[in-house]
């Protein structure tokens, strides 16, 4: 059983060759993502934008292997030592049986089949290893993957070990026989009809002569191999290595749960569809969820809106007489009322502005008006005034008539001064429409 494997490497990955050299790996570790249910194309695509925090060789789901980065190069997914070392692949994570029993197939076939690509022996410890492995034998990280995931499936590291080595014994027993000059068979066939598939045109006798030969080295030749005419495991791996597809795109959103966009560390799950973020988040306290943007799209347990400051209208005779006081409104003109039915009663604000009877107050003139009776200023007065006056009582009332039904309408403070255009019964008027008694 083999199965397809699709190439998309990740666009600008670095490429740092093993301790070893280029191409030169020891083995392989076997990961687990960690985020449930997102697919090998989607962690693909997440990568082409985190690479610089970390990235593997190969993401195998429950449909499909993708190979993200070039094996002949190391990638960032084991600490300094596996990753100078070894070939890191994650397995996808799901909690449906029959999806983990597609995608734990084709991820056991994988990691015999790296280590057969490059004629290593299946050795736990040695060529194989888990991240949990790695992380204890060179104490330079902390995961534990994925032991605990495929315990949840009723997978054993053991039998993990069991099942590699079972894939690796079944693929070597049925790998491609050494071809040369002067091979014949079926093979030769086989490899004549490979070989015509890349663009060769040979006759297919199954008889490996000059003119196979000459494809054979100048297919070596193009694809960083050996041209020594021999077709060994390296040059059938070649041969047999599946053409490039195109990656699908991933969904436009995938919607991740954090504690924090920038706390990448606290991410328990990366959902295509939302509800089954909001699933998540609502199991697991300070968790949010966020889409690609890094926005919140959901948090179960949003900030308590505070209530609205409410305007509160106290009604006494001066702010600073608090005992004064007869009651205090959210509704200005219910302290209005209340102002109006007790002489001498205004209504403040919560700040202690005055806010009824309105205040009017007479601008300060740059050049200030002598300090003289109106009859003295007869000269000065504006156009239709009768005199002058000076109020000497504080807060002196101002009425809109002069008659018994006339209405206070505001208060003019002490020590201004007004010109006279009407005397009427004791009524003064100062301006239009605006009537005072009581003045001097």
């Amino acid at each position: 059983m083999s199965y397809p494997i699709t190439v998309s490497f990740i666009p600008n990955l670095p490429q740092e060759p093993y301790e070893n050299g280029v191409g030169k790996y020891e083995g392989v570790v076997a990961h687990s993502t960690a985020t449930p249910n997102a697919t090998a194309s989607a962690e693909r695509n997440y990568e082409t934008t985190h690479f610089n925090d970390a990235f593997v060789h190969y993401f195998v789901d429950w449909t499909s292997i993708v190979n993200t980065a070039n094996v002949d190069y190391l990638s960032w997914h084991g600490g300094h030592t596996a990753n100078q070392r070894y070939v890191g692949v994650e397995l996808c994570e799901t909690a449906d049986a029959n999806l983990f029993k597609q995608s734990y197939d084709r991820y056991t076939w994988l990691l015999a089949k790296i280590l057969l690509d490059k004629g290593l022996p299946m050795v736990h410890m040695k060529t194989f290893f888990t991240h949990d492995d790695t992380s204890k034998l060179f104490h330079e990280t902390t995961h534990s993957d994925p032991v605990g995931y495929l315990q949840s499936h009723g997978i054993s590291i053991n039998q993990l070990v069991s099942d590699v080595t079972a894939q690796y014994n079944a693929m070597k027993g049925s790998a491609h026989p050494m071809l040369q000059m002067g091979s014949t068979g079926i093979s030769v066939s086989e490899l004549q009809n490979t070989l015509n598939s890349k663009g060769y045109n040979l006759v297919v006798d199954g008889s490996f002569g000059n003119s196979t030969l000459s494809a054979v080295k100048d297919f070596q030749s193009k694809n960083g191999l050996t041209a020594d005419g021999v077709v060994g495991d390296n040059t059938w791996a070649k041969l047999t290595a599946p053409v490039p597809k195109p990656v699908a795109p991933a969904p436009s959103n995938m919607y991740r749960v954090r504690i924090a966009w920038e706390d990448a560390s606290s991410q328990i799950g990366a959902f295509t569809i939302l509800d089954s973020a909001k699933t998540l988040a609502d199991q697991h306290k300070d968790h949010k969820v966020f889409d690609e943007s890094g926005k919140v799209v959901y948090d179960p347990n949003p900030p308590v809106p505070q209530p609205a400051t409410t305007q509160i209208y106290r009604v006494r005779k001066d702010w600073a007489d608090s005992k004064s006081q007869l009651g205090a409104f959210s509704n200005l003109e219910s302290a209005k009322t209340i102002a109006d039915q007790n002489a001498g009663y205004k209504v403040f604000d919560s700040t202690g502005k005055q806010i009824h009877p309105v205040v009017v107050e007479q601008p300060v003139p740059t050049q200030p008006t002598p300090q003289a009776k109106p009859e003295e200023l007869n000269g000065d007065l504006p156009s239709g005034a009768v005199g002058e006056c000076v109020i000497k009582v504080k807060d002196l009332d101002i009425y809109n008539s002069y008659d018994a039904n006339s209405q206070k309408i505001g208060v003019i403070v002490e020590g201004q001064k007004f010109p006279v255009y009407k005397v009427v019964n004791d009524f003064y008027l100062i301006s239009n429409g605006m009537w005072i008694s009581n003045v001097s």
